[in-house]
């Protein structure tokens, strides 16, 4: 079996516009959330996270009939 190694790696232009918008809004003074990893990089979620990137657990689905979690 032969390995070929890709000259080039990197993200797809959906990642990488993921990743600006990201870094454009910790720019701003106030707080970024994210509901879950904005890709699946640990690597650059960590980077994101030292730059202020706060992620959040999403919200509970709702129950089948309607009524509140009390």
């Amino acid at each position: 079996m032969d390995l070929q190694i890709a000259e080039k790696a990197g993200f797809c232009f959906g990642v990488r516009r993921a990743i600006r918008m990201v870094e454009a809004a910790l720019s701003g003074d106030r707080p970024v959330y994210s509901l879950g990893p904005v890709i699946h990089n640990p690597q650059v979620i960590k980077r994101l996270e030292k730059m202020g990137l706060r992620l959040a657990s999403p919200p509970a689905p709702p129950l089948r009939n309607g009524s509140s979690r009390k």
